[in-house]
């Protein structure tokens, strides 16, 4: 327990305080798509609130059914960029620190176990505290503009969008609660994959993912997790938080398990 609360503490230290610009520049990121929601409202909402800023930055596409000529694919530019920058941040850290691990392994770890269960716990920290900080962004964007409740606006909750009545533990269970597990299980994939082969290939697996997800819904592709238009809350037969908690799972144990055993196999020097 000792070496594991000193792998944290380093991680700590090394992956997220050192690493404060990249928090800046979610907050940064986070503020500007905000921003930009805002202005797309501003037609329909004069003071959109938190929850309707987020509900329209995180909408991500509708689903698209094969020969629709009315429904045709389109890729949601703004999911896209969201979570291919989340997925950069998530994966620069542990990919580093594994080029790294000759000169800080014997000092913080002393087995290759420890390293990797200390990276385990860093990457759900850390999209937890971006989750979080995406909140507060976007809480103070909405407060400068006037609305600082956490009220669904009747322009909004009357927009075609819903399946079912947009409540706000709904929408909170489904934006944050559905985001902070898909992307702890796609981070930890990705950063399995990069470790073990090499960290492009790592990258291009979480953007196929991301991509594929816009063309299929289904909840083994999670990244329709991350978009509410792919939700029970939007579509009838789309994912439900049951299902995205239970694959979430899955991912994440898999790919913990893999790491720990392709690591067992590397060289620590």
């Amino acid at each position: 327990m000792r070496r594991i609360l000193a792998a944290f503490r380093a991680d700590v230290v090394q992956g997220i305080l050192k690493r404060w610009y990249v928090y800046a520049l979610a907050v940064l990121a986070a503020v500007l798509f905000a921003l930009d929601s805002r202005i797309q409202l501003k037609p329909i909402m004069e003071r959109p609130g938190t929850l309707d800023l987020l509900a329209f930055m995180l909408r991500g596409a509708e689903k698209y059914i094969l020969g629709l000529q009315q429904n045709r694919f389109e890729l949601s530019y703004g999911y896209l960029t969201i979570f291919g920058l989340l997925g950069l941040a998530s994966g620069q850290y542990a990919t580093r620190a594994w080029k790294e691990r000759g000169r800080v392994y014997l000092l913080y770890y002393g087995r290759k176990s420890i390293w990797w269960i200390g990276k385990c716990i860093w990457n759900f920290c850390n999209i937890v505290l971006i989750y979080i900080l995406l909140f507060l962004s976007v809480w103070t964007v909405a407060a400068v503009g006037g609305n600082a409740g956490m009220e669904i606006g009747p322009e909004l909750e009357a927009a075609s969008w819903w399946s079912l009545h947009p409540d706000r533990a709904a929408l909170l269970l489904y934006i944050m609660g559905s985001g902070i597990i898909t992307m702890t299980a796609l981070s930890q994939f990705q950063m399995t994959l990069q470790i073990l082969f090499v960290p492009v290939l790592g990258f291009l697996v979480y953007m196929a993912v991301l991509i594929s997800s816009v063309y299929c819904l289904s909840p083994f592709l999670m990244g329709n997790s991350l978009m509410l238009l792919r939700t029970q809350l939007c579509t009838p037969d789309g994912v439900s938080f049951g299902q995205t908690v239970v694959v979430g799972i899955c991912v994440w144990g898999f790919s913990v398990a893999a790491g720990a055993l392709g690591i067992r196999k590397k060289d620590v020097l």
